[in-house]
């Protein structure tokens, strides 16, 4: 056919410019074709199609957005390196956040990013040029928040520039490659963008650190390796040793680490250690020059901003504070000059403090013992009279001189309150100095270190990301306010529960991290005040935190979950129910909206947004025959979070079908390895006349003829497993339903799209081992995989290595005996020989791998290794069968056994396990430990774990005092949470009744509030006899509700809801009472409820409705095969006969179904043994 007359209208408004891209032919059923649209304001508008050739307009949906704009970016200023933020390092250093305004939901592929016209689009440090992308994006009330790695000025311009730039995120629709579709898609070329200024600058030069060794390491090029002097002796902080320069043996050297060195690091060349000249590196001490290092390296540049430098100090530097500089310049740059402070500490007298310690409160402090070695007084007025204490720079309100002879000076004093407004604590805490000094001679002076500890502060209260719980964080480690795991009480540790629900819980996931489980019926929110008590510092020496923080909300959010349930076509006399089912702790505000429709979507807009359900009578006008509307919900959470908008079609027509919904509802999203699991429930036409049998036929697309198998059964349930399925496809699938004796029939189509799951990157042995000095290290991740392929499938896997240990708090390279960064070939498979990285005792190596994918996020793990004592033996930790990893922690569920299988290189060692922290379970019980903790296999029952905390499971190889080690850590996943469970006689208004007739009367089982960070949720109800003891269990279903029959008894339900990841909740609902009750029984006869089951199971198998069928025979073989249950039932008829035949004078028909009914039961009571009962 053609079609002439091709207008396109938005209300008033005509579009124009038509092109025809495919179409009309004879080869085709369809046509595809380009308009032009015309300016309209924001909001969803609806297109109307009108041809000649058609009698009915066709519709359409189109979001139109408004300009995109910046409205929010986090810092406008970078550094030339790229650095956001300078107190911090690694890739926390150059993360950007900007909001923009008016953009479509969408993912980074439709979105564009430029800096100062250059794509950024690559994130990976070690493939990038331009570093710079973004790395996520999160859905806001103000609009698409993204993070962004921002590049160096340098990477733009191939130069450092210093000046403004512009950063534009431009949005492109692509074009849809679907040319039919049931679903909403972005179909069309819109394109925008906004646009943000930034600005670049150099930062001024800063020394992090100064440190000072007596003795150099011999074994590398540096004087400090992982943080430690010659004899792994720790470096003085700011400070010399006088007699450690009268030491003409010593080596002296003091290592500088200056920061925010970029400009200059471009401009120079090191080789080996050594600055190229005539680039120079100058040192000055109060006019004293600093001398050349024998033998040690002089510089080492530790990233793109900081180095090292390790300077000689003079022997003849003068006792006291010193003013010192350091002095950068080349020919080409301006000279840099970075000051610093440096003491030289007269360490022939000495300050100690005796009883608790060099350490004291804030606030409040108690008394601190002193002794002062060295100092020249005869007796204690003198000393008393010439002498001062401060605490850093604060004069001591008490001092008491108590004795002196020839061991010390002995005194006592009260430390000031550290309240000055220059005093500053870092994590809780502050590092002074104690300076005992002579008020006549500058000469004579001692000083000791001195820690001032506050009350622990919070220092964030955020909402985990499926809010069912609170995370109080703290600024140093606390005492955890005495609380052991067993303990979860929130009475003792907060002020006040108000807003938290019915009986929250408290528990310390560690020494600086509480979380608050909420309760049932929980409502605080962000915005929230929570106050903390009876919390001190972990050494116990502060006062009570009396801290309190605002509650805000999570940092990654878990987007609240929804689904549609509702038949997508439905007929004139039927009436429409389109339910939700959610996962969420709290109620949900609902926005209804119909996506092609104007009429239908203002009638929509007004529902209530308390509304979870919509019902549409027969004959509502507000649907009309013929037209596919596209009905759309969005829900938002109590924080705010709005849900990703579920939509369902559905089509009113006016010929009577069956009314057939699909649980769960399409489009189904299912990750690689879970099954398609799909019932559809059906119920006559009220139009019928007839109910012949519905039947089903399912078919799959020809592009999925592999799937045939498994749609060749004329049934109600659709099956496919997951080995059948591919990742990131889509699957569509027929079900075409008619009545028998009947030609005509109806087609629905469902669709299932595969996600693909991250890769898994694993190192082998464990996360963290122990090898000896001057061997062979392997590091093996050849474990790494796509775990959408098969086992054996090709994985086209890149792997980068790196090395780093921590130097002054900062990750540093691993560097050879040369002082150069140790490289590593891009291989699954690494040897690192020991001897050139050398001992790690008190700092241990992090070796990293990256696993990438083209198309994939790169994922990583990490193994930190222990560089010990020759022949030290080495173990090795591997998990059996397939765990799931989440950036190197193993996730086991608490139903879940995980089994270990440890190795040890030195056959005469012994195996030996630990856990850290102690499961609070009895550690000889063998349904937990199975095996003990003395084989090299080890298994444990992740019912020994508490949510939120990560246990370390290590294995030592013991060999008489040397002790190799290797361990894995191991988190349980956190089960759904914050909901409850019901059951009740199937409603008749908000009465619930949990008393009923067996087998006649419907109860209803529903659970709300529930959820968890792996969503969607799935839900198993079950019962079990009391009477019996045994429990029966329904299929899982993603429907949070259930109605069921149930034999005779006191029936226990059971709900049991888990996440997508396993973990699993379960839920005791209630007990109901099913039985007769006396005239109930007279009124409803025996053989009449048998005659209602049939009838009752007879329509489920006419509607295709197997699992009702199958759950009504069920509860009547439970009733019949009960022995007490046919005994009470013939015993009740008896006793009614007996005692009440001349008032009730039962019919003939009566008495012939009463002995009908012992006849049908007459084997179960035989082999019961009631010879009483049976001859009565």
């Amino acid at each position: 056919i053609s079609v002439t007359g091709l207008s396109v209208a938005f209300g008033q408004l005509l579009a124009n410019q038509y092109s025809f891209l495919v179409g009309p032919t004879a080869l085709t059923t369809y046509v595809q074709f380009r308009l032009q649209v015309p300016s309209m304001n924001p909001g969803v508008k609806v297109g109307r199609i009108s041809t000649n050739t058609f009698t009915y307009p066709m519709l359409f949906a189109l979001n139109v957005y408004g300009t995109p704009k910046v409205s929010f970016v986090s810092v406008n200023d970078i550094s030339v390196d790229g650095r956001t933020d300078l107190s911090l390092s690694g890739d926390s250093a150059y993360l950007l956040t900007v909001i923009v305004s008016n953009l479509p939901t969408t993912s980074t592929t439709n979105l564009r990013l430029t800096i100062n016209s250059r794509v950024c689009n690559c994130t990976v440090a070690s493939v990038c040029k331009i570093r710079c992308g973004i790395t996520s994006l999160i859905e806001t009330d103000s609009g698409v928040q993204m993070t962004i790695i921002a590049p160096s000025s340098k990477s733009l311009f191939g130069y450092v520039y210093t000046g403004p730039v512009e950063l534009s995120v431009q949005y492109t629709g692509l074009p849809s490659t679907q040319t039919l579709s049931l679903l909403p898609s972005t179909c069309g070329e819109y394109s925008a963008s906004a646009m943000t200024t930034l600005n670049y600058y150099i930062p001024s030069p800063s020394v992090l650190s100064v440190r000072f060794c007596k003795s150099c390491n011999r074994v590398r090029a540096l004087c400090i390796v992982q943080d430690l002097c010659s004899n792994q002796v720790v470096p003085s902080q700011n400070s010399i040793s006088y007699t450690s320069l009268q030491d003409s043996n010593a080596d002296n050297v003091l290592e500088i680490v200056v920061d925010n060195l970029y400009v200059w690091i471009q401009s120079i060349q090191v080789i080996q250690g050594t600055l190229i000249t005539p680039a120079q590196a100058v040192f000055s001490f109060n006019g004293f020059q600093g001398q050349s290092v024998t033998g040690v390296s002089l510089i080492k540049t530790h990233d793109s901003n900081r180095m090292s430098f390790q300077v000689g100090v003079p022997s003849s530097l003068p006792i006291g504070a010193l003013e010192a500089t350091i002095s950068l310049s080349t020919p080409a740059s301006v000279p840099i000059s970075v000051p610093f402070t440096i003491s030289v500490v007269d360490d022939r007298m000495s300050l100690a403090c005796s009883g608790s310690g060099c350490i004291a409160s804030t606030v409040s402090a108690i008394p601190v013992a002193l002794v002062a070695v060295g100092m020249p007084y005869k007796s204690i007025d003198s000393a008393r009279n010439d002498l001062s204490v401060t605490v850093g720079g604060l004069t001591a309100p008490e001092v008491n001189f108590q004795s002196i002879n020839a061991t010390g000076l002995y005194l006592t004093f009260v430390p000031p309150d550290f309240t000055c407004a220059s005093c500053s604590l870092q994590a809780g805490s502050a590092y002074v100095s104690i300076l005992v000094s002579s008020l006549s001679d500058s000469s004579i002076s001692v000083s000791a270190r001195f820690s001032y500890w506050a009350a622990p502060e919070l220092t964030s209260a955020n909402f985990e990301s499926d809010g069912s719980s609170i995370s109080l964080s703290f600024d140093q480690p606390t005492d955890q306010a005495g609380m052991d795991s067993s303990y979860t009480s929130c009475n003792f540790v907060l002020t006040s529960l108000d807003g938290l629900g019915a009986s929250p819980t408290c528990r310390w996931v560690s020494n600086v991290k509480l979380t608050i489980q909420l309760g049932q019926s929980a409502s605080i929110t962000p915005g929230s005040i929570i106050q903390v008590q009876n919390i001190r510092t972990v050494n116990k020496i502060s006062q009570n935190s009396l801290s309190s923080a605002t509650v805000g909300s999570p940092q990654n959010p878990v987007r609240p979950f929804v689904q549609l349930y509702g038949p997508q076509k439905i007929d004139a006399c039927s009436t429409l129910i389109i339910q939700t089912s959610t996962s969420s702790t709290r109620s949900l505000a609902y926005q209804w909206s119909c996506l092609n429709d104007d009429t239908l979507n203002s009638t929509l807009a007004q529902y209530p947004r308390s509304q979870s359900s919509l019902t549409f009578a027969a004959g509502s006008t507000s649907m009309k025959v013929g037209i596919n509307y596209i009905i759309a919900v969005t829900v938002i959470d109590f924080m705010g979070i709005s849900s990703s908008q579920a939509t369902i079609n559905v089509m009113r027509i006016q010929s009577p079908i069956p009314q057939v919904k699909f649980t769960p509802s399409s489009p189904l999203t299912v990750s690689p390895n879970q099954d398609i699991l799909v019932t559809v429930g059906a119920e006559f036409s009220r139009c019928s006349l007839t109910e012949d049998n519905i039947v089903f036929s399912w078919t799959s697309s020809a592009a999925n003829q592999q799937l045939r198998r498994y749609t060749s059964q004329a049934n109600s349930i659709l099956w496919v497993p997951w080995s059948a399925l591919q990742s990131g496809q889509t699957y569509t699938f027929t079900l075409i339903v008619s009545q028998q004796n009947s030609v005509a029939s109806t087609n629905y189509t469902y669709q299932v799209v595969t996600s693909a799951l991250p890769l898994i990157a694993t190192i082998a042995g464990g996360s963290q081992t122990s090898v000896p000095v001057n061997t062979l290290l392997q590091l093996d991740a050849s474990g790494s995989r796509d775990p959408n392929l098969a086992t054996d499938a090709a994985r086209n896997l890149q792997y980068l290595w790196k090395c780093t240990y921590v130097v002054s708090g900062a990750a540093s390279a691993c560097v050879g005996n040369s002082g150069q960064a140790i490289g590593f070939p891009s291989d699954s498979q690494i040897v690192v020989n020991t001897s050139m990285i050398g001992g790690t005792s008190f700092s241990p190596y992090q070796f990293t791998v990256n696993v990438l994918k083209p198309g994939f996020n790169p994922t990583s793990a990490t193994m930190t290794v222990h560089v010990t004592r020759p022949n030290t033996p080495v173990a090795k930790v591997f998990p059996y069968g397939d765990v799931q990893r989440f950036d190197s922690v193993i996730a086991i569920s608490s139903s879940d056994r995980l089994a270990l299988q440890g190795t040890c290189d030195n056959p005469a060692s012994s195996p030996s396990w630990k856990i850290v922290p102690n499961p609070n379970v009895d550690a000889a019980d063998l349904n937990i430990f199975p095996l003990g903790w003395s084989e090299y296999d080890f298994i444990v029952q992740g019912s020994a774990f508490l949510v939120g905390i990560k246990y370390n499971l290590t294995l030592a190889c013991k060999l008489g005092a040397l002790a190799g080690e290797a361990m894995l850590t191991v988190q349980l996943n956190a089960p759904p949470s914050g909901g409850s469970c019901t059951v009740c006689l199937q409603p008749q208004g908000s009465t619930c009744t949990t008393q009923g007739r067996p087998l006649i009367d419907t109860f209803v089982m529903s659970c709300s509030g529930w959820t968890g960070v792996n969503v969607p949720l799935t839900y198993s109800f079950g019962f079990s006899i009391l009477s019996s003891g045994k429990t029966y269990w329904f299929p899982p279903s993603m429907m949070n509700s259930i109605q069921m029959q149930l034999p005779q008894g006191t029936i226990s339900v059971i709900a049991k809801i888990t996440d997508s990841q396993g973990a699993t909740a379960q839920s005791q609902v209630d007990t109901v009472e099913v039985g007769w009750s006396r005239r109930r029984m007279l009124a409803q006869d025996l053989m009449s409820v048998w005659g209602q089951v049939k009838a009752s199971v007879d329509s489920a198998m006419k509607k295709g409705n197997l699992f009702g069928a199958n759950q009504l025979i069920s509860a009547a073989a439970l009733q019949v095969s009960s022995p007490k249950s046919a005994e009470s039932a013939v015993a009740f008829m008896l006793q009614t006969l007996y005692s009440e035949a001349d008032a009730m004078l039962p019919s003939e028909s009566y008495y012939s179904q009463v002995l009908d009914t012992i006849s049908a039961v007459t084997n179960v009571i035989a082999s019961s043994s009631n010879e009483v009962l049976f001859n009565r």
